[in-house]
């Protein structure tokens, strides 16, 4: 079963009550990019060119990330906490 997609928000929330509590929604934002242009996710990301306001919206791990996670691929750029 395909389960709906998280947002930006969501994850940030999700990973503030897991224990970081200093994580800031602009330092997630900015670490899903880069997860981005290593092909490890996909997202969609909108801006309101008005206020600024930056929305990431259905994440969706690729082949590349979910080979990171489950230990049978590695990136020396990416450190995966277990």
């Amino acid at each position: 079963k395909q389960f709906g997609r998280l947002d930006g928000v969501t994850l940030w929330g999700v990973l503030v009550r897991l224990g970081w509590p200093d994580l800031t929604i602009n330092h997630l934002f900015t670490v899903l990019q880069d997860l981005a242009e290593r092909d490890c996710l996909n997202f969609t990301q909108k801006k309101d060119h008005w206020s600024g306001h930056v929305s990431i919206t259905v994440i969706q791990i690729r082949p590349h990330g979910r080979d990171v996670v489950e230990g049978t691929a590695e990136d020396e750029a990416i450190a995966f906490i277990r």
